[in-house]
């Protein structure tokens, strides 16, 4: 099978059915997705940090996000898995739990090995993600002024109202919304249907933006671009995210993908700085 042609999502749920079928004939009790999310994040404590890791590590920065599930970012940190913070019962989603690692805020957005059955696979999980999400953003109000005139629209959302009377990140979505994100090591593929719903629900306030008291943060996507160039479907894929508001960034290299982590990272020292 042409696994390359079918969505990781979907292909998740194959897995998931065949799995679920062998449980049942072995006469095993419990639930056998969550064996087998056990069974994935088991396999998530193994992996360590490299040297790019540590690299992006000493960047400044306050918050990291990541759809990763292991902790080699917090052991770059020298300190794994680092506290739970948040809502710290958080089980099937993860909103709102984030790790206190060296003093940086680290978001593993699609679950992390320590909460397995938080690990987001499959076209249910996926979903069932993105309706909390747009729960926790968008109101019933909101959705209200949806049927009205273009001119009626724009009002401030009720999230970023309470973030710019706190200037608390609370929740991971909040980082597409302010401050500045920068996308690098992502491929941003269409089945991560959460974030390409962020970055539509972002253009959509852009577009009301004269009523915004203050600019949304820029989000930048930085393309690592080889001497062969890149495929067809990335660059559809980065005229989409452009038109949507997301700043392009083409990163070009020769030899491998660490010199171009390497471009990547001077350049970003120079406008940020290193974390002190």
């Amino acid at each position: 099978e042409r696994l390359d042609e079918k969505p990781f999502t979907l292909v998740y749920e194959e897995i998931r059915e065949a799995y679920v079928r062998q449980h049942r004939s072995e006469k095993r009790t419990g639930s056998a997705e969550r064996a087998l999310k056990q069974r994935i994040a088991a396999l998530m404590y193994k992996i360590d940090a490299n040297d790019v890791h540590r690299e992006i590590c000493t960047l400044n920065f306050d918050h990291l996000v990541t759809t990763n599930y292991d902790y080699a970012l917090e052991k770059a940190l020298g300190d794994a898995p680092g506290d739970t913070s948040g809502r710290k019962g958080e089980q099937r989603h993860s909103l709102f739990r984030y790790r206190l690692s060296a003093n940086k805020m680290v978001w593993h957005i699609h679950g992390e090995a320590d909460t397995p059955w938080s690990i987001c696979l499959g076209q249910d999980h996926y979903s069932g993600y993105l309706q909390r999400i747009r729960g926790t953003l968008v109101t019933s109000k909101a959705e209200a002024r949806e049927d009205q005139n273009e001119d009626d629209r724009g009002q401030t959302p009720q999230f970023l109202l309470d973030y710019y009377h706190s200037a608390m990140i609370d929740t991971w979505p909040l980082l597409f919304f302010a401050g500045s994100l920068d996308l690098v090591g992502f491929g941003f593929d269409y089945t991560e249907i959460d974030l390409w719903w962020l970055i539509g629900h972002r253009a959509r306030l852009m577009a009301a933006s004269n009523k915004q008291p203050n600019p949304l943060g820029e989000i930048t996507f930085h393309q690592f671009v080889p001497d062969k160039g890149i495929e067809s479907r990335d660059e559809a894929r980065l005229s989409i995210l452009q038109s949507l508001g997301v700043a392009i960034n083409r990163v070009d290299f020769k030899s491998d993908y660490r010199e171009a982590y390497d471009k990547w990272m001077n350049r970003y020292r120079n406008k940020h700085g290193a974390t002190p």
